[in-house]
């Protein structure tokens, strides 16, 4: 069970609210943690290796 389901458990159970539970949509997390992660990489290897800075200071 990983931290994220056991916590969703938990809350269910605390609640008695059984549709706080994502178990069954635990595939759905794991594929949100892979975009971040993927877009961490490439945003920071944009940045360091090719210096481009996707998040820009705003002036205005």
């Amino acid at each position: 069970m990983t931290a994220v389901e056991l916590l969703s458990l938990a809350v269910a159970k605390a609640t008695k609210n059984p549709r706080w539970y994502l178990g069954h949509e635990l595939f759905f997390v794991h594929i949100a943690v892979v975009i971040v992660i993927a877009n961490w990489i490439i945003k920071n290897i944009l940045l360091v290796f090719f210096g481009v800075d996707l998040l820009p200071l705003w002036h205005g």
